[in-house]
């Protein structure tokens, strides 16, 4: 593929919406840091909003950053919602 570009990353995250820097890293067959120096660039430009996310497998914690489209809210989850309360 090459060199990968910050537009690369964020041709990725477009098509996903909202995805992990490892998981963009093996999509691209990129190093994991370069992919992080993309996204930083691409947060600067307010194009991506990217979390740092803790996860936990086997007890372990693993952080990833999660990169999501600037302005794309996840659709609510289904099941019951909290009602809003008596005013």
């Amino acid at each position: 593929m090459g060199t990968p570009s910050a537009s690369d990353v964020l041709d990725v995250v477009r098509k996903h919406r909202e995805r992990f820097d490892f998981e963009i890293s093996a999509e691209m067959a990129a190093p994991l840091d370069t992919v992080r120096k993309l996204g930083a660039e691409l947060v600067s430009k307010h194009s991506v909003i990217a979390c740092i996310v803790t996860r936990y497998e086997g007890g372990d914690p693993t952080d990833a950053w999660l990169y999501r489209i600037a302005g794309f809210v996840p659709p609510a989850a289904p099941g019951r919602k909290a009602r809003p309360g008596p005013s």
